[in-house]
């Protein structure tokens, strides 16, 4: 799913980037903020996944 997601994101951003030429920075900010949050969910929901399973079987 996770590269689905991306393909769609990379996708978007050629869109925008092809039809707002003139607020290549505006844009630019909007994906660093957007890169930034997909690396911080990531691991968090990998983390979350994971240790919750873990943590929600029944031991003994």
């Amino acid at each position: 799913m996770g590269m689905r997601n991306l393909k769609y994101v990379f996708a978007v951003t050629i869109l925008v980037l092809a039809l707002l030429p003139k607020s290549l920075e505006l844009v630019g900010i909007v994906l660093l903020f957007v890169a930034l949050a997909l690396l911080a969910a990531l691991p968090l929901r990998l983390m979350l996944g994971a240790g919750g399973a873990r943590h929600r079987r029944p031991v003994g």
